[in-house]
């Protein structure tokens, strides 16, 4: 294991954040305190490149695969036909299984997938006949300005030095290419006990020894415009409460209607059957969007009528106070008037 006292920024002064994360507050970035061991030379080590652990078992890796092509592969797909187009050239880093590039392969992309865990490799060719780029990141031989894009999904954080991983990549893009990026997002104003007090989605994720920093939506524009390009778009992509997606560019980025995603797909059957796959997904998000809306409703409305029988019941006993101290009034009333009484007729 390697104690790491460098933020990615170049600050070595960290403040403690967490048992496992320092703070740089610089730009507003943790970095994880322990590293495990690595080989120096490489840009992205095999076990720090990848959004999956490459010491899975098969069966477990297939249940990982399943549950992607139902949730992560086709939100992921439906966010990059938003900005590019099938016969783009488009490259994932960190493809793992090799799910998205055989997706991205039958919706009519160009596409190739690197992946430096050679088992997860090898599960790729054998299951969908996907070739993944393997190795040291640096030594790919990918002619630059050749990609219409580049895809890193849980990705970045993973990275051992991320701004020359991203340099190198991003060189292979064309003019006007994209990168999309997903990763956790750090929320810098809140202290580690504010998130273990709130149970924040992001906590498990501090568990991951691989995931070797988080970014803050600061950082994550800082640590672009460093390397001369631009967050360009900036929107919640569902992968849960606790992630950001950004589209990186280096000028203005349109974003393309459903219509011509729908036009485009719909000339073969594979890619109709991709296209059934991110509605289907994005009708269940939806779905599930308004039932967590639906039940926050009626959660507020369930707290608001125990709020009002709290009231009802407090106002109640109130009642039943001044009840009682009335009826003792009148009780020492009827003493008094008693005893006026007697004194009179005295």
């Amino acid at each position: 294991m390697t104690t790491k006292t460098t933020c990615w920024c170049g600050n070595t002064i960290l403040l403690n954040y967490s048992p496992d994360y320092a703070l740089c507050d610089k730009c507003n970035s943790l970095v994880r305190k322990i590293w495990p061991d690595e080989e120096p030379a490489r840009v992205s080590a095999p076990d720090h490149f990848g959004r999956i652990p490459a010491d899975l078992k098969e069966d477990e890796l297939r249940a990982r695969l399943q549950k992607d092509m139902s949730t992560f592969i086709p939100r992921a797909l439906g966010a990059l036909l938003k900005f590019c187009l099938p016969p783009a050239s488009v490259f994932e880093l960190g493809s793992a299984h090799g799910g998205f590039v055989a997706v991205l392969r039958a919706a009519g992309y160009n596409a190739t997938g690197f992946e430096a865990g050679a088992s997860l490799a090898e599960f790729a060719l054998k299951t969908f006949d996907v070739q993944s780029l393997g190795g040291a990141f640096e030594s790919q031989k990918i002619e630059k300005g050749s990609l219409d894009a580049l895809v890193a999904l849980n990705s970045l954080e993973r990275m051992e030095n991320p701004a020359e991983t991203m340099r190198l990549a991003l060189e292979l893009l064309k003019p006007g290419g994209i990168l999309l990026l997903q990763t956790p997002c750090f929320e810098s104003e809140k202290t580690f006990e504010e998130l273990l007090l709130a149970e924040h989605p992001i906590l498990p994720n501090f568990d991951e020894p691989q995931r070797m920093r988080f970014f803050s939506t600061q950082s994550l524009e800082k640590f672009f415009h460093e390397l001369g390009w631009n967050v360009s778009s900036e929107a919640p992509m569902t992968f849960g409460d606790y992630n950001m997606f950004a589209v990186v560019s280096q000028g203005e980025v349109g974003i393309l209607s459903q219509e011509e995603s729908e036009k485009t797909l719909e000339t073969s059957l594979s890619g109709l059957l991709t296209l059934a796959l991110v509605n289907a997904r994005a009708t269940a998000d939806e779905m599930q969007f308004h039932a967590e809306g639906r039940q926050k409703t009626i959660h507020e409305q369930t707290a608001g009528l125990e709020n009002l029988r709290n009231i009802i019941q407090a106002q109640g006993a109130e009642v039943e106070m001044l009840r009682k101290v009335a009826q003792e009034r009148l009780e020492l009333i009827q003493k008094l008037d008693e005893a006026l009484k007697n004194a009179t007729r005295k």
